[in-house]
């Protein structure tokens, strides 16, 4: 059975799946490009592919004008995001509501609506890359659940089995000197980053790699903002992680004696569900 739920900006979760509030005739689930041929002769040759922005429609169905009037109050907060479940496996997708229709009462008060979607459909992976970090009694002030990668030394192996880039948000905690990371594929080195900066205990550096969210910034434990951390970062470095398909070898390492402590939260992205 399949299960929708919409969170808001402000992160309040709405289900769509209650009995006088649920989303029927969902459409635009799958994947679609745009592309462009040209004609040489008698035959056609494509000169561009890219994935087309999704626009994810269906039919709201209310059985109260005051059930229209929360859900129209929950999706004020926008960006908003689209949690689908199904077959035991939770996705999601970002976006905006662009239009909702309203009818009258008959059965059911039918309200058509377009979401546009500004993200493909993706999975959150959270990875731990030190077994010193580990404590199963200490609660992690994250948001979705994590896989503990058992290896020390801050390195792990990553199978990215789509055909698109999974970008992924590094957190490395203090005490952290100067740390670097590399990224290898077929004994190729893709990509290394490097931030020329100390972070001292209680403190974290996080480079943040999604296109819409780029950072490199310094933050408490308690995610209390701190410096923006961009300008010491290494420049002759790429710094912004994304896994390609196929699988790579992920370390990092730093220029002080301590094990590294690290999270890794990669956005795992589909082009269907």
């Amino acid at each position: 059975m399949r299960e929708f739920y919409l969170i808001n900006a402000k992160g309040s979760r709405l289900s769509l799946n209650e009995e006088d509030m649920f989303l029927s005739d969902p459409a635009g689930l799958g994947m679609a490009y745009e592309s462009e041929y040209k004609n040489i002769e008698n035959a056609f040759y494509k000169t561009m592919r890219k994935i087309a922005q999704k626009e994810i429609s269906g039919t709201m169905n209310f059985t109260e004008y005051a059930g229209y009037k929360k859900f129209i109050d929950f999706i004020q907060e926008q960006p908003l995001t689209l949690e689908y479940k199904a077959d035991g496996d939770t996705y999601y997708i970002d976006g905006y509501i662009d239009s909702i229709s309203k009818g009258e009462i008959d059965v059911f008060l039918e309200c058509p609506l377009s979401f546009k979607a500004t993200t493909n459909f993706y999975k959150r992976q959270t990875y731990v890359l030190s077994r010193e970090h580990v404590d199963n009694s200490k609660q992690y002030n994250y948001s979705y659940p994590y896989t503990y990668n058992d290896t020390s030394g801050g390195a792990m192996q990553y199978i990215n089995d789509t055909a698109l880039k999974h970008p992924a948000k590094i957190i490395i905690e203090g005490y952290a000197k100067k740390p670097h990371w590399q990224l290898m594929q077929n004994k190729e080195v893709l990509l290394d980053g490097r931030v020329n900066v100390t972070i001292e205990e209680g403190h974290k550096l996080v480079i943040e790699s999604d296109p819409a969210k780029m950072e490199i910034a310094e933050y408490t434990k308690d995610n209390e903002y701190i410096a923006n951390r961009y300008a010491v970062s290494d420049f002759t470095t790429k710094r912004f992680l994304s896994f390609p398909p196929g699988t790579t070898e992920l370390s990092f390492s730093h220029e002080a004696e301590n094990e590294l402590k690290i999270y890794l939260e990669v956005r795992e992205e589909h082009e269907s569900v």
